[in-house]
C-alpha cells in the first residue's frame, strides 16, 4: 500500500503565481494610467511606473480614496503592509492550503486596490 503525500506547491509555481498576479494588476494599472489626460511622454512614463510598481500605486490609490479623513495614511500603510505579508506567505508557503489562501487573499487585496484606483480617478476630476 502506497501512501500519497500531500502535494506541496513548488517554488516555480509560487513565484509564477505571485508574478502573474503582479503582472495582471500591472497591466491593468498601465492601461488605466495610459488613459490619463497628461502629455503623452509623461503619460507613458507614469503608466510604466504604475505597472512596474503596482503595490505602491495601489496603496497610494487606496489612501487617496480617504483624502481628508484621519485614517488616510494608516489605510495606505495598512494596505501596503498587508500586501507584503501576503506576498511573503505566498512565496514561503509549504502547504497547498496556505498557498491557495494566500493567492486568493492577495488577489482580493489587489482587486480592492484596483477599486481604489478607479474610485479615486472617478472622484478626483482627473
Amino acid at each position: 500500500p502506497q501512501t500519497m503525500s500531500p502535494k506541496l506547491p513548488s517554488r516555480p509555481l509560487r513565484v509564477a503565481t505571485f508574478g502573474g498576479l503582479w503582472a495582471i494588476v500591472g497591466v491593468i494599472l498601465y492601461a488605466t494610467y495610459q488613459t490619463d489626460a497628461c502629455p503623452p511622454e509623461v503619460k507613458n512614463r507614469e503608466a510604466i511606473q504604475a505597472g512596474l510598481l503596482a503595490p505602491l500605486f495601489l496603496s497610494a490609490n487606496v489612501s487617496a480614496c480617504l483624502r481628508g479623513f484621519p485614517g488616510e495614511l494608516a489605510a495606505g500603510l495598512g494596505f501596503l503592509s498587508a500586501y507584503v505579508v501576503l506576498a511573503m506567505v505566498l512565496l514561503r508557503s509549504r502547504t497547498m492550503t496556505r498557498f491557495v489562501m494566500a493567492s486568493v487573499f492577495l488577489a482580493v487585496l489587489s482587486g480592492l486596490g484596483l477599486w481604489g484606483t478607479f474610485y479615486s480617478y472617478s472622484h478626483s476630476g482627473g
